[in-house]
């Protein structure tokens, strides 16, 4: 049989037609007002979604524009000056807004923004490398990237290598997520720890209150913290 394509939207109302006690949804792209008509229908969590005007809903989220000063700090206390941030062109979710915001703020307050520097890209390899490669090949190249999540962080360390470049002392990288991969040798990626272990179990235990009758909305903050590796290290 052919497949089909099917939409986020027609996937949730797909489970509350089949009477699902409640959903976890991670990273939606929705308005709160469709949201909440989610949530008036069966319980919801969301993960990854920051704006709680008018929230019906509980949420869980990372403090990403904590996150996002935390990086810049790190690599300004190492010695950095000209951080570029390396994005995610349109759509931009709630996430990696407060990300930007984050930046942003830092750089401001370590008295750099004038070299804010936010370079975005879409979820597209080769479209990711070609932005990275005429980010490092430029006559202003940064010395230092803050990617929005550890995945163009890799492909920051690939590219970097490829032209030559040796990490951190040319060009210093840090990720977010901090998944498995930062610690393979050929990577020891610094990144933002966003413990996704907390957000899955406090997502879990929200739902489980709502399916017992809670009936008021709760929204939980996990603070991020810095692991440092080879990938930023403090250049002599």
């Amino acid at each position: 049989m052919q497949g089909v394509s099917v939409s986020a939207s027609s996937l949730v109302e797909a489970m509350i037609d089949r009477q699902m006690d409640g959903l976890v949804l991670i990273g939606p792209n929705e308005t709160n007002e469709r949201l909440n008509d989610i949530a008036d229908r069966t319980p919801l969590v969301t993960i990854g979604h920051h704006d709680l005007t008018d929230a019906r809903f509980d949420t869980v989220n990372n403090d990403d524009q904590l996150g996002g000063r935390l990086a810049v700090r790190h690599l300004c206390q190492n010695g950095h000056k000209k951080i570029a941030m390396l994005s995610l062109a349109a759509p931009v979710s709630t996430v990696i807004n407060q990300r930007e915001l984050g930046y942003r703020l830092e750089m401001t307050e370590q008295g750099l923004g004038s070299a804010i520097n936010i370079v975005r890209a879409p979820q597209v390899l080769r479209e990711v490398q070609l932005i990275l490669r005429r980010l490092l090949e430029g006559k202003d190249r940064p010395d230092a990237i803050f990617c929005w999540t550890d995945l163009m962080a890799f492909e920051a360390i690939s590219v970097a290598t490829e032209l030559g470049l040796s990490i951190p002392e040319d060009i210093a990288i840090v990720g977010y997520d901090n998944t498995i991969f930062c610690e393979f040798s050929q990577n020891r990626l610094t990144s933002i720890d966003q413990s996704g272990e907390v957000l899955g179990l406090q997502a879990t235990r929200l739902l489980i209150e709502r399916i017992d009758g809670r009936s008021h909305s709760e929204h939980f903050v996990v603070t991020p913290r810095v692991v440092a590796r080879t990938s930023s290290a403090k250049v002599s």
